[in-house]
């Protein structure tokens, strides 16, 4: 009943609830309920139990309480893929033989911060070690991207980056393709290590078909998504506003 009446103050005329009639149905399950996210980051730094300066996942404590304590991700399965569990598993490896130090969110000091993972529904992995240039030399640095390309040599299906911060941001392509491809309600996505694109894409599907239905009776030109990152389902909406009146 509230919607109805939000939607007759809104109407430009009058409501058509004759023709207009819908019930609000029961919650729907997601169909995924593990590693249900396709982009995760992940956190470099000290895990204050174990010690293991070269942990690398999610923050366990809080940074306003001082508890920066950092977990491995291995029990996260809802969140993440075990895709994503064995690319930081790895990149644990390449961090700790590597000659940089991990970045210490305390002292504010070290290289290696963080990890971004990104896959796709074709089996796609792109991913993008996130380090501190403020502490890389220029020939530090050359050394740092051929030491990661060689770490991820031979991967098939696979996109290598490089983030540089503690500065202006500068992101490097080190290998594979330069964006990944990802099908969506009738769309292709091509996704690049910037690109926001943080999705449950399969929950995404069924939510966007009760979108476009109200959007079609309502016949509005323009609507507004905030806080839209890439602009998904704004984009996957606008099909159904006027040609010529997306927004």
């Amino acid at each position: 009943m509230l919607i109805k009446q939000a939607l007759k103050k809104s109407w430009p005329t009058h409501f058509p609830e004759a023709d207009y009639q819908f019930s609000i149905s029961e919650i729907k399950p997601s169909p995924i309920l593990l590693g249900y996210r396709n982009k995760c980051e992940f956190t470099v730094g000290t895990n204050s139990e174990s010690g293991d300066k070269d942990c690398v996942g999610f923050v366990k404590g809080s940074f306003m309480r001082g508890n920066i304590s950092i977990e491995a991700p291995d029990d996260c399965k809802e969140t993440c893929s075990q895709v994503m569990i064995d690319e930081v598993k790895f990149f644990k490896t390449v961090i700790t033989k590597s000659q940089f130090p991990t970045y210490d969110n305390v002292a504010n000091i070290g290289v290696w911060r963080a990890l971004e993972t990104r896959t796709t529904q074709n089996g796609d992995v792109m991913i993008t070690p996130i380090v501190d240039k403020r502490y890389l030399s220029s020939e530090d640095l050359e050394t740092l991207k051929s030491y990661l390309k060689d770490s991820y040599a031979d991967r098939k299906q696979f996109s290598l980056f490089l983030k540089l911060t503690g500065g202006k941001e500068e992101i490097f392509h080190l290998a594979g393709p330069e964006f990944m491809l990802e099908k969506l309600c009738g769309y292709d996505f091509q996704i690049t290590s910037g690109s926001f694109f943080k999705l449950t894409l399969h929950v995404l599907r069924f939510f966007t078909k009760p979108l476009e239905i109200l959007l079609s009776w309502m016949r509005i030109p323009i609507f507004l998504i905030f806080c839209c990152g890439t602009g998904t389902i704004g984009i996957i909406l606008s099909k159904v506003c006027p040609q010529g009146n997306r927004n």
